[in-house]
């Protein structure tokens, strides 16, 4: 029996097909995985973040004689953060971020973009400079905590401070949404966010 020419074309052209399919799917190039709403990965380990707390330090003064900012200070943690009421007291866990944003504008915290600042010198500045330091910008300074002996509280190691990068806040209270992009004084990132609700204490 004599084979038709279309035939053996069209079982050459399915085979073809289904060999490029398989070819696809084992080289295309999958996506990095990302962190979940409350986790941050750092040095390679995801770290999931349950647990939030601001403190509410109202108007702040960077520069001149009157208040310029208002000053939101974020603690989370994948443990209990233990306050009295005015201040925390505590942070437990095995990982740990504190975060100081100052939006600009006295009269109530905005959310938004904030950048890195190092205010470490601060204290050698003119008020000139001061202001144009800070004028019209929302900034943040930032620590990380790692439970390295394993007795789970993290307000007695050393931060790891960082020294670049952004901070994104939005939402209103109680439900915000913090996104973290820092490089680190140790030389290493970390990237993640925590969404959800805050607990609020006035400091």
């Amino acid at each position: 029996m004599k084979t038709s020419f279309n035939f053996l074309k069209l079982s050459t052209l399915a085979l073809a097909l289904t060999f490029a399919s398989t070819s696809c799917s084992l080289f295309e190039k999958k996506d990095d995985p990302k962190p979940a709403k409350n986790e941050v990965e750092y040095n390679g380990t995801n770290y999931n973040l349950d647990q939030g707390l601001i403190v509410d330090l109202g108007a702040a003064n960077l520069y001149g004689n009157n208040d310029t900012h208002y000053d939101y200070d974020f603690y989370v943690s994948d443990g209990d953060i233990e306050n009295n009421g005015d201040e925390v007291e505590e942070i437990q866990g095995s990982f740990g971020i504190f975060t100081e944003c100052y939006s600009f504008g006295d009269s109530e915290f905005k959310t938004g973009s904030f950048s890195f600042v190092d205010a470490s010198n601060d204290g050698s500045l003119s008020d000139s400079q001061l202001q144009t330091k800070y004028k019209n910008k929302s900034v943040f300074a930032s620590s990380v905590y790692i439970d390295t002996n394993g007795n789970g509280v993290l307000s007695d190691e050393d931060p790891i401070r960082a020294n670049g990068g952004t901070v994104k806040v939005s939402g209103s209270s109680p439900n915000f949404t913090i996104e973290y992009d820092l490089t680190l004084a140790n030389g290493k990132t970390l990237k993640g966010k925590r969404a959800g609700s805050f607990n609020k204490i006035r400091g």
